[in-house]
């Protein structure tokens, strides 16, 4: 991955190493496309710069970055541990050659190797004093997917005090969203009532300023200004939505009028990422966006956020949590005193209060029909994928394997409603029902994701427990016990709506454009 320059973010990096030292533990809050990434590589970079520039048994400090997507989708604690250490080598021989031998990393960590071997890395470099990992995608390590004994060993390396040897020169933060809120409200999980938080916030105009420059180095003064005061008006100063229309801006520069050149800003594309925004609110953010769509003037203060989040039946103590929602979002933003929000980024409100019209005006008897038929494709994909991949593997043993996998209650009743099928509609030759069409949506996803097959799909769909939320998502509205369930929220036709456009991309994507999705 290109490292993008990060601009408006001093104050933030300088923010971060510091809690960090102090706290041990920090989370940093920042919707989709904030800019998470971004100002985490660059405070790498930013502690790198100075480690180089330290007298040995100085006071400095590293800051390790660590993509948690790195991970192996059956990743345990041990692959976690792995990763840290050989990104902290990695990162290590930029500062300096070590002094003495090069850490060997090992296949296997438990936390005591883990500890050793950071410990073994500082002695070779005595300029250091704290090593800070920075943990992006920090969601795939602080729910379920790994042990409650794997958060309590963290908890013991940073507060162990005279029992751990680590807990002065290590530091954790982990990046996210709305995840990082529950992690924090799992009463069972005692780092999280530890660690300080930071809010990544929108840009501020001079900042956008600096990365339109950044990328048209080219533009004039005026069709500058002019560009930039556009991108800051519609995207809030939100990082993403800036920095996608500054380099929309950059593709026509050298060939475009002034005009042309705000044409082209105006036509970037944001849909499908405010969907995601949108359907990733809590409820409490949703009911103070329902008022600003609604055309409820005014700033925002803390006391009306509670009011707001009380009457639309929420605990009004959960206002602070959404007053920081509504900035790491990046839809409002501080007033000057601090003391008020105000609505920004008019792309996504735009966005918002269209789909608020749609769904007052419209009903949710087309969506159900939409989303409905998307599940239809979906499956009749899935169905298609499975059998492919199967018979190539397996050949005539690809119902054996699929026996396996699912077990033999699942394919009895799977072989029961053929047998059923057969009967009842023997009389027409022209209908025939197969194994595989008497498959429900999670017998599929079970099929995809199992152990013995997730080699022959995880080239296309990447991420298991990404396909494994898709799933998910799609069996709210049909599930493999009440088939289509009716009268469902339209959030959880929407979310389903989405995760079905997302899989099916991939589906297809996978049998090509000569295969035949509809087949039976």
């Amino acid at each position: 991955m290109i490292d993008q320059p990060c601009v408006g973010r001093d104050l933030v990096v300088r923010e971060l190493l510091e809690r960090a030292a102090q706290l041990k533990c920090v989370l940093l809050y920042g919707g989709r496309q904030a800019g998470k990434t971004t100002l985490l590589r660059n405070v790498e970079r930013v502690s790198v710069a100075a480690a180089r520039g330290a007298v040995a048994f100085a006071d400095a400090e590293v800051a390790v970055y660590v993509d948690l997507m790195g991970l192996p989708y059956d990743a345990e604690p041990s692959d976690f541990y792995r990763l840290l250490v050989l990104r902290t080598g990695a990162v290590l021989a930029r500062v300096e050659e070590p002094r003495g031998p090069r850490e060997k990393p090992r296949l296997r960590y438990d936390v005591e190797a883990f500890v050793a071997a950071v410990a073994g890395m500082l002695e070779a470099h005595p300029q250091l004093k704290r090593i800070t990992f920075l943990l992006d995608e920090g969601s795939r390590v602080l729910g379920s997917r790994f042990p409650r004994a794997f958060q309590d060993n963290l908890f013991g390396i940073l507060y162990g005090g005279d029992r751990s040897p680590a807990s002065d020169s290590l530091a954790f933060v982990f990046s996210g969203a709305q995840e990082l809120l529950r992690f924090c409200e799992d009463s069972t999980s005692p780092l999280g009532s530890r660690a300080g938080e930071i809010v990544l916030r929108n840009l501020d105009r001079e900042s956008v300023r600096e990365l339109v420059y950044g990328r048209c180095p080219e533009l004039d003064r005026e069709v500058g200004l002019e560009v930039t005061s556009y991108i800051f008006s519609e995207s809030g100063g939100h990082a993403g939505l800036a920095s996608r229309m500054a380099d929309a801006a950059s593709a026509v520069a050298h060939n475009t009028s002034q005009s042309g050149l705000v044409e082209a800003v105006k036509r970037t594309s944001h849909g499908r990422l405010f969907d995601h925004w949108v359907l990733r609110l809590s409820g409490g953010a949703r009911a103070v966006a329902d008022k600003v769509v609604a055309g409820t003037e005014g700033g925002w203060s803390r006391r009306r956020i509670a009011r707001t989040v009380r009457a639309a039946g929420l605990d009004p103590f959960l206002g602070m949590l959404v007053w920081n929602e509504l900035q790491y979002v990046g839809v409002c933003t501080l007033q000057e005193d601090g003391e008020v929000l105000v609505p920004v980024n008019q792309l996504f409100w735009r966005h918002y209060q269209s789909v608020a019209v749609d769904i007052a005006s419209e009903g949710s008897s087309d969506l159900e029909t939409e989303t409905w038929a998307l599940i239809r494709k979906v499956e009749v994909a899935m169905r298609a994928l499975v059998v492919r991949e199967f018979t190539k593997r397996w050949g005539a043993g690809a119902h054996s394997r699929m026996r396996r996998i699912l077990g033999e209650d699942a394919w009895g009743k799977i072989e029961g409603i053929r047998l059923k099928a057969a009967a009842k509609y023997g009389g027409s030759p022209q209908y025939r029902r197969t194994l595989m069409d008497c498959m429900y949506l999670g017998q599929l996803g079970t099929l995809l994701e199992s152990n013995q097959s997730w080699q022959l799909f995880r080239g296309w769909l990447g991420d298991k427990s990404v396909m494994q939320r898709w799933v998910r998502e799609i069996s709210v509205v049909r599930n493999d016990l009440a088939h289509f369930v009716l009268d469902l929220p339209e959030k959880e036709l929407r979310r389903c709506h989405i995760a079905c456009d997302d899989l099916l991309v991939i589906l297809q994507q996978a049998l090509g454009e000569d295969e035949t999705v509809g087949l039976r």
